[in-house]
């Protein structure tokens, strides 16, 4: 029974470490709605407030959109000098957020 409640107890915790929508001030369904320009504003309050929930959560949201208009999609991107706040992530000192910075460039 110990480790049933240890297991039970684990999930709870798991869960409440994942940030709410709310918390992070993102919906989802407004994302993958955002003109290319809006993302960037987006991704670089994440980086002012040195946020990599938010950042994090823009990338992982807007995903099925970048995926579905591979490349057009980065190549608007980069238009709107998106990549400063990718710099941005490759350069941090945490790891974390140069992971990060790595997988998000990748398609």
């Amino acid at each position: 029974m110990g480790g049933t409640e240890s297991v039970e107890q684990k999930e709870e915790e798991d869960v409440e470490a994942e940030p709410a929508e709310e918390e992070l001030g993102l919906n989802p369904e407004d994302v993958v709605k955002m003109t290319y320009s809006e993302f960037n504003t987006a991704l670089g309050a994440a980086c002012r407030e040195n946020d990599l929930k938010k950042f994090r959560a823009l990338w992982d949201f807007i995903s099925p959109v970048r995926t579905e208009n591979h490349p057009a999609f980065d190549d608007n991107l980069m238009a709107e000098n998106c990549i400063k706040h990718l710099r941005y992530a490759f350069r941090h000192s945490v790891t974390p957020w140069r992971e990060l910075g790595v997988l998000a460039s990748a398609p």
